[in-house]
């Protein structure tokens, strides 16, 4: 969607990787934000003015109770030593890498570059490096027709059922029903528009 000059305001998340944006929500507002992403399901903007207006509210809903919780609020930038170690693993997940490998290539101290790294992110290097291989396998998934095994490997999993289970944990359902039901909704979309 096009998002209203204003809005643009509120889209000061953490830009963890290349055109990813990394935002906390602490656990007592994130039911009110899950519903407001779930209600956006109900809508289709191709029905009428209205339908479309309504969308964009709740959007308009979504971003304004997230500025809140906005690292960048507090920080300017993250420093660079920490971006450095986010690109290096971004361009390295299919390696094993350990926090002492990215540490030597940012010339910091296994110690030095966690506390860093959660003082400028709010979570773990370990974390945020799952989250960017989960967030390169449900694109995988969705834009492939690799199976879940080599997607596995593609992101540095050795094994596929360690894979599973972790992206089953972070995403709420196993990588094949993940992909049916991307599936599903590019076919309702595209039925949709051809109508």
């Amino acid at each position: 969607f096009q998002p209203h000059p204003r809005i643009l305001n509120w889209l000061n998340w953490a830009e963890i990787g290349p055109h990813i944006y990394h935002l906390k929500i602490p656990d007592s507002d994130y039911p009110a934000i899950k519903a407001l992403f779930e209600s956006t399901l109900d809508f289709d903007p191709t029905a009428d003015s209205q339908s479309e207006a309504l969308l964009l509210n709740i959007i308009e809903q979504i971003f304004i109770r997230c500025s809140r919780f906005s690292t960048c609020a507090r920080k300017d930038h993250a420093d660079s030593r920490i971006t450095n170690a986010m690109d290096y693993i971004n361009r390295n997940l299919e390696k094993p890498l350990t926090v002492e490998d990215i540490a030597q290539h940012v010339h910091l101290s296994k110690t030095q570059l966690s506390a860093l790294f959660k003082d400028n992110t709010g979570c773990t290097l370990i974390n945020w490096r799952e989250e960017r291989r989960i967030a390169r396998a449900s694109r995988l998934l969705t834009q492939t027709t690799l199976q879940i095994q080599e997607i596995s490997k593609k992101i540095g999993y050795g094994d596929p059922l360690y894979f599973s289970r972790t992206f089953s944990r972070m995403v709420g359902c196993s990588p094949r029903i993940y992909r049916q039901n991307r599936q599903a909704t590019i076919n309702k979309f595209d039925s949709a528009s051809h109508h």
